[in-house]
């Protein structure tokens, strides 16, 4: 890792971002359109006031700020539109702060672009003499609909309910929005700190011949390919394996984590993509090597799950991680509560929970 260059700043190999040596960044995972816990997200770190001051501090967030419709109807505080407002803020903050604001593409950001552009094809196809798209590159909501119309025709309402009605924000979302969702890192290293970050999970890691060739293959990951290629290419990609694998699916093992790890020269994996409910409660774990520890999901003592606010058990378990870029981690266990590990939304003046 100390090829990368200058140590204060950042570098990006194709799809891979490094952070910087020293400094800190804050982290954060699926926030789905709540712009309570963005802005709580803000307000806690301190980031724009300590960047604003010259501190070296870095945001970065795992993908999937995209789409409402299922944490509304959790959350009914989670408006419509969150997830516009929300990457409307994120692109201010990215033009005050360039090399600060770190974007991990995420499974519903891929789908948003995957599915607005077989839009566009379908327009091409059968309604080329009208305009597919608004002044402010939203699609056209009658071309979308006669799109959506045409789906349910072909593949039924079951497939449609599973692979088009979860990505809302295909309705609204603009071409700024679009490209800046698709246009990031898919995975984040923390060279000094031994951590590394990305969306959901690490790929499988038997097909490749050398750690080198794990890494090379994520730098140039290409969505084009990806979208031109068969469905079974697809789901073998290592792009779909970073955007969508979960461990207690089984997608993937924990010698996946540690190979995948040690490809990258680190001793962590920071993901979000997995609610915790699914690994089970703080009490007891539905899967073998699972557990919830302080707030995080813990998959092994390699990889750590994120929930800041989709997924999350409960309100006052939702967090978010501050790293010291230039602190080694070497386990989970180096993820102290309150330190690290700390609540987006702190019940105060209380002696088992942090101010």
């Amino acid at each position: 890792m100390n090829s990368l260059g200058n140590r204060s700043e950042p570098t990006h190999l194709g799809r891979v971002a490094y952070l910087p040596e020293e400094g800190t960044a804050i982290i954060c995972s699926d926030l789905h359109g709540n712009i309570g816990d963005f802005e709580a997200l803000l307000a806690r770190s301190q980031f724009i006031e300590r960047a604003r001051a010259g501190e070296a501090i870095s945001l970065v967030i795992t993908g999937d700020v995209p789409d409402t419709a299922r944490h509304h109807f959790f959350d009914r505080s989670v408006p419509n539109n969150g997830d516009s407002q929300i990457l409307n803020v994120l692109m201010k903050l990215d033009q005050e702060f360039p090399n600060q604001i770190f974007y991990l593409e995420g499974n519903h950001d891929f789908h948003v672009v995957r599915l607005t552009r077989d839009v566009e094809s379908f327009h091409k196809e059968f309604a080329p003499l009208e305009l597919c798209h608004n002044e402010d590159g939203s699609l056209n909501l009658k071309i979308l609909s006669d799109f959506l119309d045409d789906y349910r025709g072909q593949f039924g309402e079951l497939l449609y309910r599973n692979n088009i009605a979860p990505y809302d924000m295909l309705t609204r979302a603009t071409q700024t929005e679009l490209d800046y969702i698709s246009s990031g890192p898919i995975l984040a290293v923390l060279p000094a700190a031994k951590i590394v970050i990305t969306h959901a999970g690490p790929v499988k890691t038997e097909r490749y011949s050398c750690p080198e060739e794990i890494v090379s293959t994520i730098q140039e990951l290409d969505r084009d390919t990806l979208f031109d290629g068969t469905h079974e290419e697809y789901y073998q990609s290592p792009f779909h394996q970073l955007l969508n694998h979960r461990f207690p699916d089984k997608d993937y093992t924990l010698d996946d984590i540690s190979t995948f790890l040690k490809a990258f020269q680190a001793n962590v994996m920071i993901t979000g993509h997995t609610p915790l409910g699914y690994l089970g409660t703080e009490e007891q774990s539905n899967f073998p090597n699972c557990k919830i520890v302080n707030n995080l999901g813990w998959i092994g003592q390699q990889q750590g799950i994120l929930c800041t606010s989709f997924g999350a058990l409960r309100r006052e378990t939702k967090a978010y991680l501050e790293i010291d870029l230039a602190r080694p981690i070497h386990s989970l266990e180096n993820l102290r509560p309150g330190i690290e590990v700390r609540l987006l939304h702190p019940i105060e003046n209380t002696g088992s929970v942090e101010a």
